[in-house]
Protein backbone atom coordinates (compact mmCIF):
# COMPACT_ATOMS: atom_id res chain seq x y z
CA UNK A 1 0.00 0.00 0.00
CA UNK A 2 1.41 3.37 -0.97
CA UNK A 3 1.72 6.26 1.43
CA UNK A 4 -0.90 8.31 -0.40
CA UNK A 5 -3.56 5.59 -0.17
CA UNK A 6 -2.71 4.92 3.49
CA UNK A 7 -3.18 8.58 4.38
CA UNK A 8 -6.70 8.53 2.92
CA UNK A 9 -7.80 5.73 5.27
CA UNK A 10 -8.71 5.95 8.93
CA UNK A 11 -7.08 3.68 11.48
CA UNK A 12 -10.09 1.40 11.50
CA UNK A 13 -10.02 1.16 7.71
CA UNK A 14 -6.28 0.44 7.66
CA UNK A 15 -6.89 -2.39 10.13
CA UNK A 16 -9.71 -3.76 7.94
CA UNK A 17 -7.39 -3.62 4.92
CA UNK A 18 -4.61 -5.37 6.85
CA UNK A 19 -7.03 -8.16 7.79
CA UNK A 20 -8.05 -8.44 4.12
CA UNK A 21 -4.42 -8.89 3.14
CA UNK A 22 -3.97 -11.59 5.76
CA UNK A 23 -7.17 -13.49 4.90
CA UNK A 24 -7.28 -12.90 1.14
CA UNK A 25 -10.78 -11.38 1.05
CA UNK A 26 -12.19 -8.00 2.05
CA UNK A 27 -15.04 -7.30 4.45
CA UNK A 28 -16.55 -4.20 2.80
CA UNK A 29 -19.52 -3.81 5.17
CA UNK A 30 -18.67 -0.24 6.05
CA UNK A 31 -19.23 3.27 4.71
CA UNK A 32 -15.73 3.42 3.23
CA UNK A 33 -16.16 0.09 1.40
CA UNK A 34 -15.52 1.44 -2.13
CA UNK A 35 -12.31 3.17 -1.01
CA UNK A 36 -11.14 -0.02 0.71
CA UNK A 37 -12.03 -2.07 -2.35
CA UNK A 38 -9.83 0.12 -4.57
CA UNK A 39 -6.88 -0.26 -2.19
CA UNK A 40 -7.44 -4.02 -1.86
CA UNK A 41 -7.79 -4.35 -5.64
CA UNK A 42 -4.44 -2.60 -6.18
CA UNK A 43 -2.80 -4.97 -3.72
CA UNK A 44 -4.35 -8.01 -5.45
CA UNK A 45 -3.22 -6.65 -8.83
CA UNK A 46 0.39 -6.42 -7.67
CA UNK A 47 0.34 -9.98 -6.29
CA UNK A 48 -1.75 -11.41 -9.17
CA UNK A 49 -4.43 -12.65 -6.75
CA UNK A 50 -8.18 -12.78 -7.38
CA UNK A 51 -10.25 -10.06 -5.72
CA UNK A 52 -12.82 -11.48 -3.29
CA UNK A 53 -15.02 -9.27 -1.11
CA UNK A 54 -18.40 -9.20 0.54
CA UNK A 55 -20.80 -6.41 1.48
CA UNK A 56 -24.32 -5.85 2.77
CA UNK A 57 -27.15 -5.85 0.25
CA UNK A 58 -28.59 -2.68 1.80
CA UNK A 59 -27.28 -0.67 4.77
CA UNK A 60 -29.46 -2.45 7.35
CA UNK A 61 -30.00 -5.81 5.64
CA UNK A 62 -29.12 -9.13 7.24
CA UNK A 63 -28.22 -10.39 3.77
CA UNK A 64 -25.20 -9.61 1.67
CA UNK A 65 -23.38 -10.24 -1.59
CA UNK A 66 -20.08 -12.00 -2.20
CA UNK A 67 -18.01 -11.12 -5.27
CA UNK A 68 -15.10 -12.74 -7.08
CA UNK A 69 -13.21 -10.98 -9.87
CA UNK A 70 -10.26 -12.42 -11.77
CA UNK A 71 -9.31 -9.25 -13.66
CA UNK A 72 -6.23 -8.92 -11.43
CA UNK A 73 -4.87 -12.30 -12.57
CA UNK A 74 -3.89 -13.76 -15.95
CA UNK A 75 -6.25 -16.68 -15.20
CA UNK A 76 -9.81 -17.70 -15.95
CA UNK A 77 -11.92 -20.39 -14.29
CA UNK A 78 -12.11 -23.87 -15.78
CA UNK A 79 -15.33 -25.86 -15.97
CA UNK A 80 -14.30 -27.66 -12.77
CA UNK A 81 -13.72 -24.32 -11.05
CA UNK A 82 -17.10 -22.99 -12.15
CA UNK A 83 -18.79 -26.18 -10.92
CA UNK A 84 -17.08 -25.91 -7.53
CA UNK A 85 -18.16 -22.28 -7.15
CA UNK A 86 -21.73 -23.28 -8.08
CA UNK A 87 -21.61 -25.97 -5.39
CA UNK A 88 -20.47 -23.43 -2.80
CA UNK A 89 -23.72 -21.53 -3.33
CA UNK A 90 -25.77 -24.52 -2.20
CA UNK A 91 -23.47 -25.23 0.73
CA UNK A 92 -23.75 -21.68 2.11
CA UNK A 93 -27.39 -20.80 2.73
CA UNK A 94 -28.70 -21.72 -0.72
CA UNK A 95 -27.85 -18.36 -2.24
CA UNK A 96 -28.17 -17.52 -5.93
CA UNK A 97 -24.95 -17.39 -7.92
CA UNK A 98 -23.86 -16.16 -11.33
CA UNK A 99 -20.56 -17.68 -12.45
CA UNK A 100 -18.59 -16.85 -15.59
CA UNK A 101 -14.96 -17.73 -16.41
CA UNK A 102 -13.91 -14.21 -15.31
CA UNK A 103 -16.01 -13.54 -12.23
CA UNK A 104 -18.76 -14.72 -9.90
CA UNK A 105 -21.43 -13.11 -7.73
CA UNK A 106 -23.50 -14.61 -4.91
CA UNK A 107 -26.76 -12.87 -3.97
CA UNK A 108 -28.78 -13.00 -0.74
CA UNK A 109 -26.14 -14.64 1.41
CA UNK A 110 -26.81 -14.40 5.15
CA UNK A 111 -24.18 -12.15 6.70
CA UNK A 112 -23.18 -14.80 9.22
CA UNK A 113 -22.30 -17.10 6.27
CA UNK A 114 -20.82 -14.42 3.98
CA UNK A 115 -17.36 -14.47 5.55
CA UNK A 116 -17.19 -18.27 5.41
CA UNK A 117 -18.31 -18.20 1.78
CA UNK A 118 -15.70 -15.54 0.88
CA UNK A 119 -12.98 -17.68 2.46
CA UNK A 120 -14.17 -20.79 0.59
CA UNK A 121 -14.35 -18.86 -2.70
CA UNK A 122 -10.81 -17.51 -2.31
CA UNK A 123 -9.42 -20.97 -1.56
CA UNK A 124 -11.39 -22.68 -4.35
CA UNK A 125 -10.26 -20.09 -6.89
CA UNK A 126 -6.59 -20.73 -6.11
CA UNK A 127 -6.93 -24.54 -6.11
CA UNK A 128 -4.95 -26.19 -8.93
CA UNK A 129 -7.28 -27.41 -11.65
CA UNK A 130 -9.89 -24.70 -11.04
CA UNK A 131 -8.09 -22.10 -13.18
CA UNK A 132 -6.04 -21.89 -16.34
CA UNK A 133 -4.11 -19.17 -18.14
CA UNK A 134 -6.24 -17.00 -20.37
CA UNK A 135 -4.95 -16.71 -23.91
CA UNK A 136 -6.52 -13.27 -24.34
CA UNK A 137 -4.72 -11.85 -21.29
CA UNK A 138 -1.36 -13.24 -22.32
CA UNK A 139 -1.28 -11.64 -25.75
CA UNK A 140 0.77 -12.95 -28.63
CA UNK A 141 4.28 -13.36 -27.21
CA UNK A 142 5.57 -15.04 -30.40
CA UNK A 143 4.94 -11.90 -32.47
CA UNK A 144 7.42 -9.83 -30.44
CA UNK A 145 11.09 -10.09 -31.39
CA UNK A 146 13.82 -8.97 -28.99
CA UNK A 147 14.94 -6.12 -31.26
CA UNK A 148 11.44 -4.69 -31.40
CA UNK A 149 10.80 -5.00 -27.69
CA UNK A 150 13.75 -2.92 -26.47
CA UNK A 151 16.16 -0.82 -28.42
CA UNK A 152 19.61 -2.08 -27.53
CA UNK A 153 22.39 0.48 -27.14
CA UNK A 154 26.00 -0.39 -27.90
CA UNK A 155 28.23 -0.94 -24.91
CA UNK A 156 30.35 2.16 -25.56
CA UNK A 157 27.28 4.38 -25.08
CA UNK A 158 27.58 3.82 -21.31
CA UNK A 159 31.27 4.66 -21.00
Amino acid sequence: MTASSASDLSGRDRRRLQLAHEKGYLDARCASGPKLLRAHGKWCWRLKLPVVWFERQTPHSKFGRVYLELFTTPNILTAAGEAELQELATRYSGSRVQVTPNDARWERVRLDAAEKLANAVFRATLRVGNYRLSASKLGNADAVTPGKLLRMLPRRAFA
